[in-house]
Formats: structure tokens, sequence, C-alpha cells
């Protein structure tokens, strides 16, 4: 997400600026022995200009951060990471993570609440004040888990499918560390991605996972920092 900003924030820069300063000389108008006065149609037209520009590098930026899977996973277990290590607390993790879930993952879900304090208190009990970071696996279409006995199987999937897709993570607090599984598919529309459920990881399915390259190992993988 760090670096799907400063991209974003670089080409927004190097976009909107040349455009407001290659238009700079038509903000003005000076006939001769006159001073210099506004020029008020040259002005509209490169504030709408800027504005259009503006909103299309936004929305730009909007369907990149939901359309890539790891982007919407960073974001989901950054939030998750926070609550279980006492970061936020419950209603602002299912505020955050409102727009990249499904409906069935809120405050009504008991598995999913008892999961998260369950998390808390072994956390709690271990590590006080420590760092918070995580890692993120890679992403495991059905034909890497369709008939594996690791994964659960979902009904009406083929192994010739792209999704819906699972995808690993490593929450690290401290001397705390957990795997978990999350099964992440497209909207309706077809442009977005949603995290449809979440759980521990059994140590069957993280070794499958080194194993076969759908996780990389914590040395080769990139952490990320909860500030």
């Amino acid at each position: 997400m760090h670096t799907a900003k400063l991209i974003f924030w670089a080409i927004a820069i190097l976009t909107i600026l040349p455009f407001i300063a290659f238009n700079c000389k038509r903000m003005t108008v000076k006939k001769e022995g006159e001073k210099p006065r506004p020029n008020i149609k040259a002005i509209v037209f490169i504030s709408v200009g800027a504005v259009i520009l503006s909103l299309f590098i936004f929305s730009l930026y909007t369907f990149t951060i939901n359309y890539q899977p790891h982007l919407v996973l960073e974001r989901f277990i950054t939030s998750y990471a926070s609550v279980i290590s006492g970061k936020i607390d419950q209603d602002k993790f299912f505020e955050e993570i409102d727009s990249i879930s499904g409906p069935q993952l809120n405050s009504g879900n008991t598995k999913l609440v008892e999961m998260i304090e369950n998390d808390y208190i072994v956390i709690d009990t271990m590590v006080k004040g420590n760092n918070v970071r995580f890692q993120l696996g890679e992403i495991i279409i059905p034909r890497h888990y369709v008939d594996k006995d690791v994964f659960i199987q979902i009904e009406g999937v083929k192994e010739t499918d792209e999704n819906p897709i699972y995808m690993l993570s490593m929450i690290e607090i401290g001397e705390a560390r957990k795997y978990y599984i999350l099964l992440l598919d497209l909207d309706d529309a077809g442009n977005k991605w949603k995290v449809l459920g979440i759980d521990e990881a059994s140590e069957e399915t993280v070794d499958y996972a080194y194993k076969n390259k759908l996780m990389k190992t914590e040395y080769a993988n990139k952490w990320f920092e909860l500030k």
C-alpha cells in the first residue's frame, strides 16, 4: 500500500504540475499599456483540467488497490494485526475492513469475534508493547488447492477456475507468531477482490505452502511493519 501510494503521488505530481506550469502564462492577459489582469476563462479551464486529472488518477489508484489481491490482503491483515495487538478496538477493525470484506465478515460473525478475542488474549499474555509485523503469501489459485487435503474444499470450484483464491499470512508480535489462511474472491462486477473468510492455518497447510513456494521463506519475504 505504501509503495502504491508513492507511485500514484508521483504520477499525480508529474502529470498535474506540468499541466499547470504549461498553461501558467495563459492565466493572465496583458494589453499594451495596461497591467496584467486575470484570464478568467483560462483559469477556469486549467482548474477544471487539474480536477479532472486528479479524479482520473484517484479512480485509477482506487481500482488498483482493489484489483490487486496482495494489496487487499495487506489492508485486511494490517487491520487484523492492529486489533489483536490492541492498537485498535473491534469497532474500528470492522469499520476498516468493511469495504474489502464479504458481508459475512461483520461484528455479528461470532467465529471471527472469538478468534480475535482469543488471539488478543494469547498475544497479551506473551508480549506487551512489542513491534507488530507480518508477511504475506502468494496467490493460491484453484489448481493448487482443489483436491488437496490441506485446504478446505469449496463446492462448485473446478481446478481450471481462476478464483476464488486462498492466500496465507503470518503475523508476528514480539515472540508470538501465527499463520492465517484467507479466502478471497472477485465481486459480481469482477473488478474488486474481497476477503470472504479468515481462519488459523494448520501446520500441514503452512508446510505445503512453503514447500510449493506458495509462501516465500521468512528471509526472502517482505516484512510489513505496523506503526
